[in-house]
């Protein structure tokens, strides 16, 4: 039986005895048994190999997942069989979450795109440092450019509603409030 396995068994063996054993104490074992076999490897990779697989696969330990909640109730962490992960996760669908405002528009990939040349453009041909000041000072445009064309356009009455009035003079005309 070579170094690796008498490590597995050993870590199998003592977590079906004491459950709570620390993972420093499964090391400084395995460092007896078979030195050559954790030789070089960190605590948190010595976890990853020995310890946690038998955990996930042999001792049945799942991480519990959250349940959807009825509605009106708060949802409640339940724990499934692994069975019953496999065959949900066989009848759901894959599929990416919608986000909200829609799509982007078509050929939005492709105008994102000549926008960011056009900013790396900006970008390499900035001189001196006061340049690369400027061209990074229109980052807020960029940025503004792109959402114009990833977000789909709001309703024209969304668009057109006027800005807020400015706040009053104050009596003094100075543009500070009265103490």
């Amino acid at each position: 039986m070579d170094g690796v396995q008498r490590v597995k068994n050993m870590v199998r063996h003592s977590l079906v005895v004491s459950p709570k054993v620390t993972n420093r104490e499964l090391f400084a074992r395995a460092q007896e048994i078979a030195p050559q076999a954790v030789e070089g490897l960190s605590l948190r990779q010595f976890h990853a190999r020995f310890r946690l697989p038998v955990l996930l696969n042999e001792m049945g330990v799942r991480r519990a997942r959250r349940a959807r909640p009825e509605p009106g109730q708060e949802g409640e962490v339940v724990a499934r069989s692994p069975a019953a992960a496999r065959s949900s996760a066989r009848t759901r669908k894959a599929r990416r979450p919608r986000r909200p405002g829609g799509s982007p528009a078509p050929g939005a990939e492709a105008a994102v795109r000549e926008i960011l040349v056009e900013f790396a453009v900006q970008l390499e041909g900035a001189e001196s440092r006061g340049d690369l000041v400027r061209v990074m000072g229109g980052v807020n445009d960029v940025v503004a450019r792109i959402l114009n064309v990833v977000q789909p356009p709001r309703s024209q009455a969304a668009v057109e509603q006027p800005a807020a009035a400015p706040a009053p003079a104050s009596p003094s005309g100075n543009g500070n409030s009265p103490a």
